[in-house]
C-alpha cells in the first residue's frame, strides 16, 4: 500500500514538474535561481528525510548497539538545527536527499510486490535516486539547470519529456502487479 502511494505520488509530482518545464514563462521568473537555497522549504524537506534517515539508520542498530537508538532519535533536532544555520542550498540538497531515499523505498518495493517490468521501474529508480545524489553533491548545478531550461528551448523540452516519462513510470507500473 505504501509503495503504490509513494510511487504515484512521485510520478504525480514528476509529471507536474515535466508540465510546467514546458511552460517557458515559468521558467524565466527572475525568482526562480533562488529556489534551490530557499531555506524553510528546504529545512520542511530535510526534517522529513532527517527523520527518515534516523528511521533506517535505527534498524541496523541490534543487539548490543540497540541501546544508541535514542541517540540516533535525539540528533535529528540537533542535525536539523545545524542544516538551517550552515548548510547552503538546502532546499537543493534536502529535495536530493528525498530523491535518494524515495528511490531506494521504490526499489525495494518492487522487489516485493514482484513488478513483471521490474528491470525498467528500476532503472528509473536508479535514475532518480542519481540525481538526487548529484543535487546533494553539486547543489549549485539545480540552479544551472534551471537557468538553462529557461534560456534554451531544447533543453526545457528534454528535461520536461524525461520528467513525465519517469514520472508515468512511477504513476503506472507498480498498479500493473
Amino acid at each position: 500500500m505504501a509503495f503504490e502511494a509513494l510511487s504515484g505520488a512521485l510520478g504525480l509530482a514528476l509529471i507536474a514538474c515535466g508540465i510546467a518545464g514546458l511552460q517557458g514563462r515559468a521558467l524565466a521568473h527572475p525568482a526562480l535561481p533562488r529556489l534551490p537555497r530557499l531555506r524553510v522549504a528546504g529545512e520542511i524537506i530535510g526534517l522529513i528525510c532527517l527523520v527518515w534517515s534516523a528511521y533506517y539508520g535505527c534498524q541496523l542498530l541490534e543487539g548490543g548497539l540497540a541501546v544508541h537508538r535514542k541517540l540516533v532519535w535525539a540528533l535529528v533536532p540537533v542535525a536539523a538545527v545545524l542544516a538551517y544555520g550552515y548548510l547552503d542550498y538546502l532546499f537543493a540538497r534536502s529535495l536530493g536527499g528525498l530523491l535518494v531515499l524515495c528511490a531506494s523505498f521504490l526499489l525495494h518495493g518492487a522487489f516485493v510486490a514482484d513488478l513483471p517490468v521490474r528491470p525498467a521501474y528500476a532503472c528509473v529508480c536508479y535514475a532518480v535516486g542519481s540525481g538526487g545524489l548529484l543535487l546533494v553533491g553539486v547543489p549549485w548545478r539545480f540552479r544551472d539547470l534551471l537557468l538553462a531550461m529557461g534560456q534554451s528551448k531544447p533543453c526545457r523540452h528534454t528535461v520536461a519529456a524525461l520528467c513525465v516519462l519517469a514520472g508515468a513510470v512511477f504513476a503506472i507500473m507498480p498498479f500493473l502487479a
